[in-house]
């Protein structure tokens, strides 16, 4: 297998502040076996990191400067309100399109505290070397960090899949992972027409993206990139497999084709035999993926889900619904009473 990863070699730099460059010790690194080659066939990254966590001021600012020490990407000094699905008092920005956003949970600003939110895109995990990358990841998983979203992406420099076998599978419904699927077309007056396949809903918890990379890189990446974005559970066990099953920087690699792999499938003939297509497994032999059983099924819904998925989709909806009430001189208690109403009517023996 030619085999090599979507990162550039970085050296290791002492950590800092927000903002500053300090002398803090830098984290200890992990055991280093990187498998490099001038041509690869293939190659695999991690093209988006987001989550929050919450943790002291010290960890906070410490964190800081490992994203300045792993990926030499260093936040400018304007801080502003930001909103990314509930609003932060505090965010800075870097020159590479990161976004740190936060908050001070009590009044101690030096010593407290504080919730935050992470964005590192892809802009700014390309320019990591692996090692590196499995270090920091490392390093917010000891800190109980949330991942809210990561995609993983395998280059295809041989093209040895056309988009118009993704799509006749799709339409001879040998496919599985997903329900819809379609194709954009994208033409600039600077680029080339591009094509672009998805496998998947927008907005939901995994999508995937088959499109050639040499025309959204404009020439720089001559490959066909196969892409799965993965949101909320999704993201946080795959997240979780990254950091705790590889043990040498190659596994890394491994784990994330195999990941990338693992959540769609698709069938030769007739699919309730569940036989992999020969196109779809010799693609997969080439990058020597293996099967995962990671964030397969619907998970259960438990109680704690239902109210983070009320406070992260009902509440703002609700809130303006009261002030309405409030400005027509309706009774809200009685609306929320006749909700409430409604859905004991709906509850089974399953809930």
């Amino acid at each position: 297998m030619n085999i090599t990863h979507g990162f550039a070699h970085t050296p290791s730099s002492n950590t800092g502040s927000l903002g500053t460059h300090s002398q803090k010790q830098p984290l200890a690194p992990l055991p280093f076996d990187v498998i490099t080659k001038p041509d690869p066939k293939f190659s695999v990254c991690v093209d988006w990191l987001q989550g929050v966590a919450c943790t002291s001021s010290e960890q906070f600012q410490f964190a800081i400067g490992e994203i300045g020490n792993t990926f030499k990407d260093f936040f400018g000094t304007e801080d502003k309100p930001f909103f990314s699905g509930r609003k932060f008092a505090h965010s800075r920005r870097s020159a590479k399109g990161s976004i740190i956003g936060w908050n001070h949970i009590d009044n101690d600003v030096r010593l407290g505290e504080i919730d935050w939110w992470l964005c590192l895109p892809a802009n700014t995990l390309k320019g990591c070397d692996v090692h590196m990358l499995r270090r920091f990841m490392m390093f917010l998983f000891q800190m109980d960090f949330k991942c809210t979203r990561l995609d993983s992406a395998i280059d295809d420099y041989t093209k040895s899949i056309e988009k118009d076998t993704f799509i006749q599978a799709c339409d001879d419904d040998l496919h599985h992972g997903f329900q819809t699927y379609g194709e954009q077309w994208q033409k600039t007056r600077a680029k080339p027409k591009g094509w672009t396949f998805y496998m998947g809903s927008f907005g939901s918890d995994k999508l995937y993206r088959f499109y050639n990379k040499s025309v959204e890189s404009n020439g720089e990446i001559d490959s066909y990139r196969l892409e799965g974005q993965y949101r909320d559970t999704n993201a946080q066990m795959i997240f979780n497999h990254l950091v705790q099953q590889p043990k040498t920087d190659h596994d890394f690699l491994q784990e994330i084709a195999s990941v990338t792999y693992s959540l769609i499938d698709f069938y030769s003939g007739d699919r309730d035999k569940k036989i992999r297509a020969d196109w779809w497994e010799n693609f997969r032999n080439l990058i020597k993926a293996s099967d995962i059983e990671i964030g397969s099924g619907r998970s259960k819904t438990t109680i704690e889900r239902s109210m983070e998925w009320m406070e992260k989709s009902v509440v703002r909806t609700m809130a303006t619904v009261e002030e309405f009430y409030e400005v027509t001189g309706q009774d809200f208690g009685e609306y929320l009473n006749h909700c409430l109403e409604l859905g004991r009517t709906k509850i089974r023996d399953v809930h």
